[in-house]
């Protein structure tokens, strides 16, 4: 019995460059998230203990420009 698979949407080397691209901006990582359906990576850098949000995502903007 054969099994249909859908086309894969993402490979092992985009999950690797998104990290990659993370820890060049001096952030630790948090976790990633894969949506099986959609193929959309998502990096979500640590945050300091006893940070607000607010702070956390001043920072990253911060890092970015």
């Amino acid at each position: 019995m054969t099994r249909n698979r859908s086309p894969l949407l993402f490979k092992q080397s985009d999950v690797s460059r998104a990290c990659r691209g993370v820890q060049e901006l001096g952030m630790d990582i948090g976790r990633v998230d894969i949506d099986p359906r959609t193929g959309v990576i998502s990096v979500i850098p640590a945050t300091q203990q006893g940070a607000s949000d607010k702070e956390s995502r001043d920072e990253i903007v911060a890092k970015l420009k």
